[in-house]
């Protein structure tokens, strides 16, 4: 009965899932933009990366807030 409710690693682990999904396409973006590949004559390849980059990012984030979430709901619990 007077036993406390151990944390779960949901949310721990959604966190840090997140942070990558988010920052690993920012990190190549970069890359990619100082060794020239998205630049003339692939300007093309920028709009597609930046997009993309753009959508792994808000992924990321969202999963970093569900994740984040999970934590303070479990701790709170406890």
């Amino acid at each position: 009965m007077g036993q406390k409710k151990r944390l779960g690693l949901t949310g721990p682990f959604l966190f840090a899932f997140g942070g990558v999904t988010a920052l690993f396409p920012v990190l190549s973006f970069v890359k990619m933009l100082f060794e020239g590949r998205i630049l003339w004559p692939y300007e093309s390849a920028f709009i597609g990366m930046s997009t993309w980059t753009l959508v792994f990012v808000f992924l990321g984030l969202l999963m970093m807030g569900l994740g984040l979430e999970e934590i303070l709901e479990s701790s709170k619990n406890s």
